[in-house]
């Protein structure tokens, strides 16, 4: 039986063919119950869960990467962009091969290579590894100066440097940089088609009324990416980088945590769920009706819309300055573009560094920062994308009670954000050149950075400044200073005001997220049937462009412009070691309001104008059939989303 089951798929037609799970000529019977859009929809948001995990790691463990290898928060922007300057290599050739591929083996090879950069991102950890655990590991057991206690005689000890090459640390973290850059551009390109093609995959192999359904499957996995990037960051936080016992803890400046296993993790992960991508058909075989009008009724129509694509696509350049031009003249359209980008720019600019942002201000761990922003994220973003999504379904907004929706929420960001500017602590009052006597008299180095804290809460920026002669696991002893033992870290301010932040900042980010089902409803109903799905792809591919491209950047840049102190080696600027976190909270936080004001202002005259519009009832009750019986509309909503959320 299996053999004539064999014959039988072998004897097949192509056509009949490409509906089979399997690989080239291999195609068993035992596969073949996959053959559906519920598998598909499960291991495809697998594959999208783990991709933005991946994809959304590197921000849990910016700090961590920035110690070891002494980069800048300017340098880990520009990684973070590469991501979109991959996607936006990549995206319109992914566009324009639509229909024209066998999505299934695209969305595997783009998995693999997902993987692949994930494994080679950890590569840096292994290539550089003396130069990575030189301030965890050898700090600890060296010379009194290297364990930056006081040193009474005048004996220069430190690190050796090689001055016919000052710059050499400079260069080495430069083709860091260029090389995780890199990686990170693959993933982009990899990125790219997930969305397009999934959605495209899904809807045109199920029922019309179930491709909601499904590719809300599918791309509920991607929210919890974040979530799980946060939290399992959180914990390889906790493991020194070499894997070694050691007395440090996470509160010492000098933790570096296993950052690296991260990538190894999730890189391993996309590569197993990308080969179980490649065993889907070309085609998943439709229902009955569905069934008849692919394999008989419906070929030459088929052939026809086939021939129209074609013309469509060699036709494009010819068409699009006429379509650009409608689009232009789509007045609600062209605001909420321009209201979007001022949004996103402070929420993808901060969100980048959000772990770092409140590890800095509230003096947390690195994996207790993850692990807050971690729960954060998921409660915030399940509840606030479903709800949002609900109540435009379920109470049948049209495009003018969505833009009112979309205008209260929008307000209620915008004060949130200036409320935050007043959440933060002080700076930390460290102890350092007020101590010339003891400074001069133990030969401290003001490159010698270790900030230590008393038992009576008096915190020093380093041993050396605080006169210790004696340390034991890794703890400070006999120091001039101050009477007791002093351990790494800054003293606990007493600072009150997490609590009250992490609620401003949840109410925040739950109207950011309620808004984002209205704000794309806006979108198409602004636009004609023709001009959609173009008009949507634009509004991508401009976001990418203007957004999430520079805005790691820019953010990165404000949050160097604020250190205090940076690290040198050798005459070599590195990473920094103490923030301004008043000019920081300041500086971060008027940015982000000032883009919410701007948006906000924006959106109003889109209100209006929508508002003032002709009654568009007939118009709307059809797009509301779509989104109930057809689902064309939810699939583009949430597809669009999840683009975002990469």
């Amino acid at each position: 039986m299996g053999t004539e089951g064999e014959t039988k798929d072998t004897v097949t037609q192509p056509e009949e063919k490409e509906t089979l799970c399997g690989i080239g000529p291999w195609r068993p019977q035992c596969l073949q119950c996959c053959a559906h859009l519920l598998p598909f929809s499960f291991i495809f948001g697998s594959q999208t869960l783990i991709t933005n995990s991946l994809s959304f790691y590197l921000s849990s463990q910016i700090t961590t990467i920035e110690k070891q290898f002494d980069i800048s928060s300017t340098d880990t922007g520009i990684i973070l962009a590469g991501n979109d300057i991959g996607f936006l290599l990549s995206v319109l050739f992914v566009s324009y091969l639509g229909h024209r591929v066998h999505i299934p083996r695209v969305l595997a090879v783009c998995g693999l290579l997902f993987g692949l950069s994930g494994l080679l991102c950890s590569l840096p950890h292994f290539v550089f590894d003396g130069r990575s655990t030189f301030e965890t590991s050898k700090t600890i057991i060296n010379s009194s100066k290297e364990n930056y206690l006081c040193q009474q005689d005048n004996v220069t000890v430190g690190p050796s440097c090689d001055e016919t090459k000052p710059h050499q640390y400079v260069s080495h973290s430069k083709w860091v940089v260029l090389y995780i850059t890199l990686c990170y551009v693959i993933q982009g390109v990899a990125k790219s088609p997930r969305s397009s093609l999934g959605t495209v995959y899904l809807d045109s192999s199920s029922d019309k009324s179930k491709t909601g359904l499904y590719l809300a499957i599918s791309t509920s996995f991607g929210i919890f990416g974040p979530f799980m990037a946060l939290i399992l960051g959180g914990q390889f936080g906790k493991i020194p980088v070499n894997l070694k016992p050691t007395t440090m803890t996470p509160k010492d400046p000098r933790w570096i945590g296993a950052w690296w296993l991260g990538f190894l993790m999730f890189g391993t992960m996309a590569l197993v769920v990308s080969l179980l991508v490649f065993f889907f058909p070309r085609t998943i075989p439709n229902s009955k009706s569905d069934d008849e009008s692919e394999t008989t009724g419906d070929t030459p129509g088929e052939a026809q819309s086939s021939s129209a694509n074609e013309t469509t696509v060699l036709e494009l350049l010819k068409e699009f300055p006429a379509v650009f031009k409608r689009l232009l003249k789509c007045k609600v359209y062209c605001i909420i573009v321009a209201a979007n980008s001022f949004t996103l720019f402070g929420t993808i600019g901060l969100s980048s560094f959000g772990p770092k942002y409140i590890e800095s201000i509230f003096n947390l761990p690195p994996w207790k920062a993850n692990s807050i922003l971690g729960v954060q994220l998921l409660v915030t973003g399940t509840l606030g994308t479903f709800l949002g999504g609900f109540l435009v379904s379920r109470l049948r907004l049209g495009r003018k009670k969505c833009m009112k929706m979309i205008l209260i929420l929008c307000g209620v960001s915008t004060v949130c954000q200036f409320v935050t500017i007043f959440l933060g602590c002080e700076n930390h009052t460290i102890t350092e050149r007020s101590q010339n006597s003891t400074q001069s008299a133990c030969n401290c180095d003001q490159s010698d950075f270790l900030t230590v804290c008393s038992a009576g809460g008096s915190t020093f920026y380093s041993p050396c400044h605080a006169g210790c002669t004696n340390v034991t696991d890794n703890v400070f002893s006999d120091c001039r200073a101050s009477e007791g033992i002093l351990s790494p870290g800054i003293c606990d301010s007493g600072c009150q005001f997490l609590i009250p932040y992490l609620i401003v900042s949840t109410i925040n980010i739950l109207g950011s997220t309620l808004r984002i089902v209205p704000m794309f409803t806006v979108l198409l109903r602004s636009l004609d049937e023709q001009d959609r799905s173009i008009g949507m792809g634009l509004h991508s591919f401009l976001l990418s462009l203007i957004v999430f491209l520079p805005a790691p950047i820019v953010y990165g840049k404000l949050f160097d412009n604020t250190c205090l102190t940076w690290k040198t080696v050798c005459g070599s600027k590195g990473a920094c070691q103490l923030y301004d976190i008043e000019n920081m909270r300041l500086t971060l936080k008027s940015v982000d309001a000032l883009l919410a004001a701007i948006s906000f202002l924006i959106t109003i005259p889109a209100f209006i104008i929508s508002q003032k519009d002709p009654d568009e009832t007939e118009k709307e009750k059809e797009l509301d059939v779509e989104v109930v019986e057809s689902g064309k509309e939810t699939p583009q909503t949430i597809a669009m989303f999840s683009m975002k959320e990469k």
